[in-house]
């Protein structure tokens, strides 16, 4: 539903009506996948409010809001307010459905991840805890588990622990790969982070064969001017500046504007960026 609907919903059956509130939340992952934090902040807020009235701080859906808007602040780095919600969140799960299960292991991986951009060590802590905890509740191969596998080589990755994020982004990429299958979006994020991880460690030949797999990938499934083949390309351009591979290097960061001025706009931050 659009956010006009919602408005029409909200005048028509009141802010705390339960299909009303849901809307909210639904606009505010919408928001929060095309990364608007600030308005998705807004939504999740008004479906906090909401799920407050209708079924308790402690119901399952107001946690999950809760959690929602935790992600939604702790996109636009307000890390205090952010671990605030997501220590909500888990202590409200702990105590609905034990430290152990599957939604209180979700939260443990949240709060990590605004940990991770106060103290690295801390969320590597947390991170494995809800990896550990995930593989023997969920298995392997579970969603939720090679996400806290991904998420864990974030967070080695950032200060520079390399060889870890690299074992880490190998094994969710597996996962991913034997579940959902080499072609499918959510694996090519995976392969993403492995490339970079390369490139970083000078593993040069390695991660240009990754960045093209995906470049090539993302194109035919999602088309060549879509924002997340635009990244691939600008990644693997880097690659080629950090061989010393000059021309094709310009060649492509020449193509990469161009794309972007058609879709961006020449004013967007991305492309001036590519200007500069």
């Amino acid at each position: 539903m659009s956010r006009r609907g919602s408005k029409i919903g909200e005048k028509l059956r009141g802010l705390g009506h339960e299909v009303t509130t849901s809307n909210f939340a639904d606009i505010g992952m919408a928001l929060l996948r095309d990364k608007k934090y600030d308005e998705a902040e807004v939504m999740f807020r008004r479906a906090l409010g909401g799920m407050n009235n209708l079924l308790g701080r402690d119901h399952p859906h107001t946690l999950q809001i809760a959690c929602n808007l935790g992600m939604a602040l702790n996109g636009q780095r307000k890390c205090g307010e952010a671990e605030i919600m997501q220590r909500r969140a888990l202590a409200g799960r702990k105590k609905a459905l034990g430290k152990h299960h599957a939604g209180a292991l979700l939260s443990v991986r949240d709060l990590a991840g605004v940990r991770d951009r106060q103290k690295y060590d801390e969320a590597e802590v947390m991170y494995r805890r809800a990896l550990a905890g995930s593989e023997k509740i969920l298995g392997l191969d579970h969603r939720d588990t090679l996400l806290s596998a991904n998420s864990l080589g974030l967070a080695l990755h950032e200060p520079g622990g390399y060889d870890g994020a690299e074992v880490m982004y190998r094994r969710a990429l597996a996962g991913r790969e034997r579940i959902l299958g080499r072609d499918h979006q959510d694996t090519l994020r995976h392969v993403n982070n492995l490339g970079w991880v390369l490139h970083e460690q000078k593993k040069y030949g390695g991660a240009e064969n990754i960045y093209r797999r995906a470049l090539v990938t993302r194109r035919k499934v999602l088309g060549p001017d879509h924002r997340e083949a635009l990244q691939t390309h600008d990644n693997l351009a880097l690659l080629m500046q950090s061989r010393k591979n000059h021309e094709e290097a310009e060649a492509m960061y020449r193509h990469a504007l161009v794309d972007k001025e058609k879709v961006l706009g020449p004013d967007h931050q991305d492309t001036l960026h590519m200007v500069r």
